[in-house]
């Protein structure tokens, strides 16, 4: 596969997106407007300045994960601006800063090499950490921690972002800033965390001091998320270090040790916390408390029903019938509309 069947693969996927809000435009009794045209160039600019960066400072990189990430992107995008119109102009914004920022990336990996991300290794886990403590923002600040569903895991600026604020989740930032710290420290370390110095409890470990800086970081970030109540970034965090050990070193213990600590982990979090108690629980019988903690589920189980395998039609559906289907449960509302 070549760079130009790449960039043709961005350009469809931008094409698609167009496509995508001009039949949602159809479906609410409009055909063609501006939106068709600035999701075009929104998807161009971002996609394409990616693409010629790629050319320039990354030729060898893989032609495939862009052209992905383009499809999955216009396909998104075109469900939540069929939900959600005004949030959907707010993501044009943070596209293009997406794109500027992976732009930049390249440029300074060009010059640079990964040995950047090895000097300043811990410099990402205390801005991934940072970024992970932002929802703990006092109310009243213009920055500040906004509570949704029980969970602190927003960001709101109280900006005049046209007529609303402008709230993001920096857990998702953070969780690629700790996935660059365990990478560049396990590319430095795997041969000595790979040679077993000790044994404890029947477990043959490395040195603490090859260890230790995983599981800090890793128990820091935990510690935030749960705190915060984001059990799904923790179960994603604590896989990707579990996983990232094993690639990093071939030793079967860590995935033993990961799958040992899940399960009790889970077990004693499902007894000691309400909450994650009450989301098993809608998560095994949401019928049991429909107009209560199962209702979310269960209308997104209603709307794949109803979606069946062919789907409903891009703006036929009704996932406004789920709640934060935009933000929170965009797969229902996609499987309804477009099929399973």
């Amino acid at each position: 596969m070549s760079r130009g069947v790449e960039l043709g693969l961005v350009t469809a996927a931008s094409l698609l997106a167009a496509v995508g809000i001009a039949m949602v435009g159809f479906a609410r009794g409009t055909w063609l407007d501006a939106q068709v045209a600035l999701t075009f160039v929104t998807f161009a600019l971002t996609f394409g300045s990616l693409h010629l960066a790629f050319r320039a400072w990354a030729p060898a990189a893989s032609q495939l994960l862009l052209p992905l990430a383009a499809f999955l992107s216009a396909l998104g995008f075109v469900e939540v601006y069929r939900i959600d119109p005004e949030l959907a102009s707010l993501q044009r914004w943070s596209f293009l800063a997406a794109g500027g920022g992976g732009v930049l990336a390249l440029r300074l990996l060009r010059d640079t090499g990964v040995a950047v991300l090895r000097r300043y290794r811990y410099l990402f886990l205390a801005a991934g950490l940072g970024l992970l403590l932002l929802p703990l923002l006092p109310d009243g600040w213009p920055l500040h921690g906004v509570t949704v569903n029980g969970s602190r895991l927003w960001v709101r600026l109280e900006a005049p972002f046209g007529t609303r604020p402008l709230s993001f989740q920096p857990g998702e930032i953070a969780k690629v800033l700790l996935t660059v710290f365990l990478a560049s420290f396990l590319a430095e370390r795997a041969d000595a965390m790979a040679t077993v110095s000790r044994t404890v409890g029947g477990m043959r470990l490395p040195e603490p001091r090859h260890l230790g800086p995983v599981l800090i970081a890793a128990l820091l970030s935990f510690g935030v998320l749960i705190y915060q109540r984001d059990l799904g970034a923790s179960l994603l965090l604590f896989a990707l270090v579990v996983a990232m050990l094993y690639v990093a070193t071939g030793r079967a213990v860590y995935l033993v040790s990961g799958l040992v600590l899940v399960v009790a982990g889970g077990l004693a979090a499902y007894r000691m916390f309400g909450h994650v108690q009450t989301r098993v629980e809608a998560w095994l019988d949401p019928f049991a408390d429909f107009t209560g903690a199962g209702y979310q589920t269960a209308q997104g189980l209603f709307a794949l029903g109803s979606g069946s395998l062919t789907g409903s039609g891009l703006g036929l559906g009704r996932p406004d019938l789920i709640p934060a289907a935009a933000t929170d449960f965009v797969f229902a509302a996609v499987a309804e509309e477009l099929g399973l």
